[in-house]
């Protein structure tokens, strides 16, 4: 399972007073105000904040309540917890009922689907949903299975249904020092750099075979979903190349070799990546020119959540898609509103990173579900790879 955005976890951390910190908790039984969970740092405080002024003296109920955990990992298990005969309690040993709102990764959508975690949402009132991308309604229309499908969307009542509301991408990408590869004389422009010579025993990847094997899949111009992979002229031959070029796998420590010098480059998620180059002046991020992984992270309604707050909810995710709104989530939270047309405040460093041109985003997609026939090709690809002798 990806483990996004844990990597930073203990090693780093991002300034309280530009995003939502580890907690803003509100969560007590007896509550009936909005309850949104999300992911830590993920929302900018700017953005709570102004939606909280913007609720004063327009309502009688208790104001929405914000609380917050430490990756999306903890976010999933947590709302598997509220089913079973283990869920959440409070500081008095009470249950906590589950919020309104939370946020879930699209690597876990299509679990949540089968497991019944969630509950899909009804677009009336979704004021943003048109202005998306196809690529982001596409990315969390899904059937009972967790599979995309938009036959819904056509007009079936029996197809896809909207079973998450993303308010930020980012992709996967490369950092790397630039101090290093002057002596060699070049620097990384596509996935087919990681094949040169000179980067032998000089790179980190993530422990992730989706991603591993989705940018080797991208080198030879096949998609990141190629259904069976074993078609592919090559494959494992080149798998088994760019195994030998590899120092680490780690998807919870990445970063740190990188810090401390230990190797030139490392593929990872742009949240992660985006701190190091105000960190340490001498690392640069770049996208691949052939594409890369996009991953999103989503507004979910807990299956058992009460539909009481469903308009409060609606007003919540309508606020962060807001025009003067989604710029500050690429302006402090690391991340990109998935809102189409609009220019990005960024600082110059990272705004290439963070909006980049659209005719290089048709280049790129999700990484989604697979069958299990597909799934059991890609894990036999991995180990084959992993456990070869370098």
């Amino acid at each position: 399972m990806v483990q996004r955005r844990s990597v930073l976890k203990g090693a780093l951390a991002w300034p309280v007073a530009a995003t939502l910190g580890t907690t803003v908790e509100g969560c007590s039984p007896g509550r009936s105000g909005l309850q949104i969970k999300l992911l830590s740092q993920s929302v900018p405080v700017q953005v709570v904040s102004a939606f909280q002024r913007s609720l004063q003296g327009t309502q009688s109920a208790p104001p929405p309540s914000f609380s917050s955990e430490a990756n999306l990992q903890d976010l999933f298990r947590l709302l598997q917890r509220w089913p079973s005969s283990d869920p959440p309690k409070g500081f008095w040993g009470s249950v906590l009922p589950p919020p309104d709102l939370m946020t879930l990764g699209d690597a876990w959508l299509g679990d949540a689907i089968r497991q019944n975690l969630i509950q899909p949402w009804t677009l009336e009132g979704l004021e943003g949903w048109d202005t998306l991308h196809d690529r982001y309604r596409s990315l969390v229309t899904r059937n009972a299975q967790g599979l995309p499908d938009l036959s819904g969307q056509i007009g079936g009542e029996l197809g896809g249904q909207v079973w998450g509301l993303p308010y930020r991408w980012g992709t996967t990408a490369i950092a790397y020092r630039p101090s290093v590869f002057k002596k060699w004389g070049w620097e990384p422009q596509n996935w087919s750099d990681l094949w040169r010579s000179d980067l032998q025993g000089q790179i980190g990847l993530p422990d992730d075979p989706r991603e591993v094997i989705g940018l080797t899949l991208k080198s030879l111009g096949a998609s990141y979903n190629t259904p069976d992979p074993d078609t592919v002229p090559d494959l494992s031959d080149r798998l088994w190349s760019l195994h030998r070029q590899v120092k680490f796998y780690s998807s919870t420590h990445l970063v740190q070799p990188l810090l401390v010098k230990d190797v030139a480059l490392i593929v990872g998620w742009s949240t992660d990546l985006l701190p190091l180059t105000n960190l340490d002046r001498d690392l640069r991020m770049m996208l691949p020119q052939s594409g890369t992984a996009l991953w999103a992270d989503l507004w979910v309604r807990p299956s058992q959540a009460a539909q009481e707050n469903l308009e409060a909810a609606k007003n919540w995710v309508n606020f962060c898609w807001q025009r003067d709104r989604v710029d500050l989530f690429s302006r402090f939270g690391q991340g990109t509103s998935p809102l189409a047309g609009v220019a990005s405040q960024a600082q110059d460093s990272h705004r290439a990173i963070l909006n980049p041109p659209p005719e290089w985003l048709d280049r790129c997609e999700f990484v989604l579900p697979l069958s299990p026939n597909s799934q059991t090709a890609y894990q036999r690809l991995w180990q084959t790879m992993r456990e070869s002798s370098v």
